[in-house]
């Protein structure tokens, strides 16, 4: 009697084991957005057996399982036992109660040993693709605690992906190597959009416009737009160009709708002065080439500056200015995971070390 009851608490242990060990896993899946397809089948598959059993009435539990496997791995229960470091007589308990469990014969007995059925064969496909999945698991779970797991998914408007995010996602790359950042180069209004839906964990742009949306606005650091003039140009030995200088001068501008194209625009119009319009581009980067052709001046974001080819531009200050934070810009009351939290910081840390130019000034925000 006692044999039994001390079985029954033994086998009562395994199966609290076995689904706490499984429960575990499966909310760091429901919890991580990002979970691998690996996993999710892992767990469906888990799910699936541990039904099936639990309706036969005789649950099985993980200690069964990995003697199973390591009996069809090394082909003997004594090697089985010898890598799980058990007695053979424990093993071969263990495999004669999970083939009670499943309801049909696992193993033919011959002599001294077992000779796997095809059954047995079949069951093992689904078990070790379960196994494999459940060490992804394993491994996956200390990834989350050691924070290099999973992805970012950042939306940035074009002309910040040379001049902020590539040393920005260096940086991160260094200490989170296995995290994959997803970039989408989009427009402003298609950034803002992005975010509005959940379709992006973070936004680094400009605050110009951010018109109805209701968002987590967090300013990184101050610009204020320059003046970007062919180095032929009469203008150039100006230290400051007033807008009033500009009328009639030949322009390169972003299309119209763009956050800066919308505020010049504005500007220009409120002091009556006239541009001509030779050229419109979707990026920055594509202004200051048309520029550096020599083709006409534009108004540009001072990041872009440490890129151009001096020979040819040359950049100078504008009155009035055109104000604008740099700002990581997110949903209202997100929660940020601690791979995000560590994104966040590291972008502010360098942005801010952008100290080239006086048109760039920190913001004092706290992180």
């Amino acid at each position: 009697m006692t044999s039994i009851r001390n079985n029954a608490i033994e086998k009562s242990q395994y199966n609290k084991k076995a689904w706490s060990i499984f429960w575990f896993y499966a909310l760091l899946y429901i919890t991580e957005i990002n979970t691998t397809d690996l996993i999710k089948k892992t767990i469906s598959r888990l799910t699936k057996i541990i039904l099936f059993l639990d309706t036969q009435g005789d649950l099985m539990n993980y200690k069964q399982i990995e003697s199973f496997n390591m009996f069809m791995l090394y082909g003997s229960v004594t090697q089985a036992a010898s890598v799980m470091n058990k007695t053979q007589p424990a093993v071969s308990r263990l495999l004669s109660e999970l083939e009670k469990s499943v309801g049909f014969p696992l193993f033919i007995r011959k002599r001294n040993h077992l000779v796997a059925t095809p059954e047995a064969l079949l069951f093992h496909k689904a078990v070790s693709r379960s196994f494999i999945g459940f060490e992804e698991l394993k491994r996956q779970a200390k990834a989350i605690a050691r924070h290099q797991v999973g992805e970012i998914v950042i939306s940035t408007q074009p002309v910040y992906i040379n001049t902020l995010f590539v040393p920005i996602f260096a940086r991160f790359h260094e200490k989170h190597p296995d995290v994959c950042v997803k970039l989408h180069d989009d427009g402003h209004k298609e950034m803002l959009q992005r975010v509005s839906e959940n379709r992006c964990d973070f936004a680094l742009g400009i605050t110009l416009n951010l018109g109805f949306h209701t968002l987590d606005v967090r300013p990184l650091i101050r610009c204020q737009a320059v003046c970007l003039l062919p180095a032929a140009h009469p203008l150039v030995d100006n230290p400051v160009i007033n807008i009033q200088q500009l009328n009639g001068q030949r322009f390169i501008e972003l299309h119209i709708g763009s956050p800066l194209r919308t505020r010049v625009d504005h500007l220009f119009l409120e002091a009556g002065i006239y541009r001509h319009i030779v050229a419109e581009a979707r990026t920055m980067q594509t202004v200051c080439n048309i520029v550096e052709s020599g083709c006409g001046i534009a108004i540009a974001d001072p990041l872009v500056t440490p890129y151009l080819d001096k020979s040819k531009v040359v950049f100078r200050p504008l009155i009035p200015t055109i104000d604008w934070d740099i700002a990581i810009i997110m949903q209202e009351k997100a929660m940020l995971t601690n791979t995000e939290r560590s994104f966040y910081q590291i972008t502010r840390k360098e942005i801010g070390k952008l100290n080239t130019f006086s048109s760039i000034k920190k913001e004092g925000t706290n992180p």
